[in-house]
């Protein structure tokens, strides 16, 4: 596995700038200076506290006590674990991080109606028991916060507690309870094993689960007589919910994974959360060192996909970039300000402005990450060489599918085949991105969804409102209306699109979930089949549907009528820009300007 500490660290340890504490016995800056309000009664001489602060920062510590606060306040501090925060704020100030301390849990996930700023660091430092009072409601609701934020997190839970019982139980509340009966029959079925192995046994429950019965049954020694995983279930459920009875109810399990690392220190990882957890007296020298070499350890034993530590590598390049990114991207000031105002330059006067604006928009970020592209593969090349060597050298004896697989965490046994649909799906589309017909878009007729075309009419021909400076022209008079040709598509038998996928009959496209194959010479056909399509309104798509008049060629008394027929189409799928040319090229419409995006120069002085 691609899992070495140097590209662990590399990619998660030292983008790391800032640190918040959450820990209800350390006390924060805020308590400090709410103490001496309490005791003066007079206004703070603020810049006397900096200049205090600067000669003995370690953030807390005894200079708390020496400010006088009333009694009842001191008492409350020195209750404080002020040792350690000194230690542990010291360490991170001697690193260079920005940190914080907060120890009201209302505060960090803000109240309703509110946001939180729980999730703002780039890591969190978590003290399991938050009330004083045994109890981790507190900070399993600060988890599920993380795990439910929009970006990836990084926590390390200390305790004084046990750390596997800890991290099985958040685990479990990320999981969710599960009802299960635990009936008479399946009791006596597994009265041969006691509680004390099956909750010895958890964290292989929680990282395999009971799907292969086998491999369970080795790990507890069981004989070959049990043979009902359901009676397993049942056992270890009733002792998850009776042990952990914080958990909730759950439609979907939210736990990604769970193990130990080779320093013995758990780990769990959510959808957007990644936490270890340490005993505080594991700690050496209570420094944030020793809780990012316990992190680290974690993060080598879950092992990161390689895609997944490719794309953080490139939003760590992305961050660290400054003005070499955005030169990258836009050009230097006076390329900025042309494409400023290429953005703001309405050029559809006969559509809706919002509609005007979002195709500007669109097409400027478009082409901003195109660049970015180019530049972050530069950046990028030397570590994805060492990431793609470790890929291949960690799984010398299986074939290059299986260690894929394996390494993407695929679950197992998985078919090849749907890996090759994926695949081939991947390299030719992409998300449907665009808010009106575009080429390469694939559709159906929404009342019968086995009528399949693909868009295949220049991509400039098709901006809505563009007049392409001729009045007279065809697209002109019909403007906003607009007019595309499209090819018809048929499903393919995917075990015949795959044996012939290089021979570039045929395209994959991912449905709702589901990859299909699809070939543009259905039946007995040797070339497309072209279509025309006329669309109001500048063909602009409203929640994946648009609707188009088809011309039908009919005969009526031997001769042919042509006529529309109306109906609304479904947006399908996108085939990337360099495959849906391809088609294009087929079909024979290069009919299109060349330098299709200039822009003509205006005196503005005139």
């Amino acid at each position: 596995m691609p899992n070495s500490e140097a590209l662990i660290e590399e990619v998660y340890i030292k983008p790391i700038k800032s640190v918040l504490f959450i820990d209800d016995q350390f006390p924060t800056y805020a308590k400090k200076i709410n103490a001496n309000e309490e005791n003066s009664g007079v206004e703070l001489d603020v810049e006397a506290l900096r200049q205090e602060d600067d000669v003995h920062y370690d953030g807390f510590g005894d200079q708390v006590a020496a400010l006088d606060a009333p009694q009842s306040i001191v008492a409350e501090i020195q209750a404080f674990d002020d040792d350690r925060a000194i230690r542990i704020t010291q360490s991170c100030r001697r690193k260079g991080y920005i940190f914080d301390v907060e120890n009201d849990v209302s505060l960090i996930l803000g109240a309703a109606g509110t946001t939180g700023f729980v999730n703002k660091p780039d890591l969190i430092v978590l003290d399991y028991i938050l009330d004083k009072v045994s109890d981790s409601k507190e900070a399993l609701s600060i988890i599920e916060y993380l795990n439910n934020s929009p970006r990836f997190n990084l926590a390390v839970i200390y305790t004084n507690n046990n750390p596997i019982e800890t991290a099985q139980e958040i685990a479990h509340y990320l999981r969710g309870k599960k009802e299960c009966l635990l009936s008479k029959g399946s009791e006596r079925r597994t009265r041969g094993i006691s509680n004390d192995t099956l909750t010895e046994t958890l964290p292989f429950y929680f990282t395999s689960g009971i799907s292969d019965l086998e491999s369970f049954k080795k790990v507890l020694k069981l004989p070959d007589s049990c043979s009902n995983k359901n009676d397993f279930v049942a056992r270890f459920e009733t002792i998850l919910n009776a042990k952990f009875v914080n958990a909730p109810q759950r439609e979907k399990s939210k736990l990604v994974a769970f193990g130990i690392s080779g320093s013995n220190n758990p780990w769990i990882c959510g959808e957007n959360v990644f936490v270890t957890v340490v005993h505080k007296e594991d700690l050496q020298k209570d420094t944030i060192d020793s809780l990012l070499e316990a992190l680290k350890n974690s993060l080598v034993s879950f092992a990161p996909t390689p895609i997944a530590m490719l794309i953080q590598k490139s939003i760590n390049t992305l961050k660290e970039g400054g003005e070499t990114t955005l030169e990258q991207a836009f050009g230097n000031r006076e390329t900025r300000a042309a494409l400023l105002y290429r953005a703001m330059t309405a050029e559809c006067p006969a559509l809706h402005m919002h509609t005007t604006e979002a195709l500007r928009f669109s097409d400027l970020v478009f082409r901003a990450f195109s660049v970015l592209s180019s530049g972050l593969q530069e950046e990028l090349l030397e570590f994805g060489k060492r990431l793609f060597s470790q890929c291949k050298s960690s799984y010398e004896h299986v074939s290059l599918i299986t260690a894929a697989a394996n390494m993407e965490k695929v679950p197992t046994p998985f078919d090849e085949m749907s890996l090759y649909m994926n695949l081939n799906a991947y390299l030719c589309s992409q998300p449907i991105s665009k808010a009106f017909i575009s080429t390469g878009m694939i559709f159906c007729d929404k009342r019968d969804k086995d009528k399949i075309w693909m868009c295949v009419t220049p991509a400039c021909d098709m901006v809505p409102g563009r007049t392409r400076g001729v009045p007279d022209c065809y697209r002109s008079k019909l403007s906003p209306a607009n007019y595309f040709e499209a090819l018809r598509l048929a499903k393919e038998d995917n075990v015949k699109a795959l044996k012939a996928a290089t021979k570039s009959n045929h395209i994959f496209i991912k449905i709702k979930g589901k990859t299909n194959a699809f070939t543009v010479t259905p039946g007995q056909a040797k070339i497309p089949l072209p279509y025309v399509f006329y669309v109001q309104d500048g063909g602009f798509i409203k929640d994946g549907i648009t609707q188009v008049s088809l011309i039908k060629a009919e005969q009526a008394d031997g001769n042919p009528v042509f006529i529309f027929e109306e109906f609304e189409i479904e947006i399908l799928g996108q085939l990337r820009s360099e495959y849906a040319n391809r088609f294009l090229a087929m079909k024979g419409g290069w009919n299109s300007r060349i330098g299709v995006d200039f822009v003509d120069y205006v005196d503005s002085d005139k």
